[in-house]
């Protein structure tokens, strides 16, 4: 009987032996998943190394540099090749970007960016010079980053050694950009994360966006009032492929870094055809696609360079109506006399996003920088014209 006492309890002893295995391992593999969390995810609650945190010191860079600074990018900069450093930003390029998002910034590593442009190359530098074709755009050799980083050192005012660390643009005054720089200090790899933590924890400026008139606007010039923010938007689909395409600050350098190619800025004639198609033949014949009605509102715009206020587009509206007849297959005259009544309604916002589906007819084809010449543009309370010089447009 003792015996058989001692097998059951034996018995349960191994089940409790074996559950207990079985929860261990669970929670070894929850802990394994835990740890596998991009630190970014959590270090947020770890308090930041106070050592770490001392203040940047900053840096001169001459205005004549050749890219607009970007207060938005972090760029991981050096003198002289940091090979921990270097290593450990390869190694988590990816948890790095994302670490600084957080905060909406960019990081900038060039031999990482570079390769990036590298694989998409023409169609950004195509996008930003639409002139080119692809026979035109020849890489050069050598180590890129290397190039661009003694690029830019060859602005700095003062001679610096930077043993690797980041900077990012904070002003300018004078002839001078300036940039503030944090040098990286430790170059143990927990510690080059701490460091990359620190920094985050402490850059930053105050508010530079624009100021707006708080003047009530009057009852007809609504539309006027909302011109540029509203004319302004683009489609999510427009803002993403900018934002793929576009390299703002650092970016345009390391363009013209790794191509050879005539960088002067010209704007392409544009061809209104027979059947109102809109062409750029200087740009690769390029053509621009709009819907009737705003292509409609374009032309009438293109017709009167001497610019148009939005509260007297009523004056325009039986031009603007025989353009859009012209272009449109709709055979409904009453839908389309209600259109062109809102449109050259000065108290309702219809006006604004057409000139919205016309910006992003161009942006979405080429930089605003040169897009800005093709579709309407001009100061609140004012009228708004297109200012490409009349002598580059052709009516077939």
């Amino acid at each position: 009987m003792m015996l058989a006492s001692l097998a059951v309890l034996s018995f349960l002893l191994l089940l409790l032996y074996i559950y207990w295995l079985g929860r261990r391992y669970k929670n070894n593999k929850k802990h394994q998943k835990e740890s596998e969390k991009n630190l970014t995810e959590w270090t947020e609650y770890i308090p930041v190394n106070d050592e770490y945190k001392y203040p940047p010191f900053f840096i001169k860079i001459k205005k004549i540099i050749p890219f607009c600074p970007d207060k938005g990018q972090i760029v991981y900069i050096e003198n002289k090749y940091n090979e921990p450093l270097n290593n450990y930003i390869s190694k988590e390029y990816a948890k790095i970007e994302e670490f600084l998002a957080t905060k909406g910034y960019t990081f900038i590593y060039l031999p990482q960016f570079i390769n990036k442009i590298a694989e998409c190359g023409i169609e950004i530098v195509k996008y930003a010079y639409p002139r080119l074709t692809d026979t035109d755009i020849l890489p050069q050799d050598g180590d890129f980053s290397r190039l661009v980083a003694e690029n830019i050192f060859s602005f700095v005012e003062e001679p610096v050694h930077l043993n690797g660390g980041l900077i990012r643009y904070k002003k300018t005054e004078e002839n001078h950009h300036i940039f503030s720089y944090y040098q990286f200090e430790n170059f143990e790899e927990n510690e080059i994360w701490e460091q990359f933590r620190a920094y985050l924890s402490t850059v930053g400026d105050g508010y530079d966006g624009p100021l707006y008139s708080l003047r009530i606007p009057e009852k007809n010039e609504e539309a006027d009032f909302a011109f540029p923010t509203e004319a302004e938007k683009l489609i999510d689909e427009i803002k993403e492929r900018i934002e793929q395409l576009r390299q703002t600050g650092i970016g345009e350098m390391v363009i013209k870094s790794l191509f050879k190619f005539d960088h002067t800025v010209k704007l392409s004639k544009l061809i209104i055809t027979n059947d109102y198609r809109i062409v750029l033949p200087d740009y690769n014949n390029m053509e621009i696609t709009m819907t009737p009605l705003p292509k409609a509102v374009f032309l009438l715009y293109l017709k009167h360079p001497e610019g148009i206020m939005f509260k007297h587009l009523v004056d325009y509206r039986n031009e603007l109506m025989d353009l859009y007849m012209r272009i449109s297959n709709r055979v409904n005259l009453n839908d389309m006399r209600k259109s062109i009544n809102d449109i050259t309604d000065p108290t309702k916002n219809a006006i604004n996003e057409k000139c919205s589906r016309i910006r992003e007819a161009f942006v979405g084809k080429f930089d605003e920088s040169l897009a800005q010449n093709y579709f309407i543009t001009g100061l609140r309370l004012e009228p708004k014209r297109i200012t490409l010089d009349r002598k580059l447009v052709v009516w077939e």
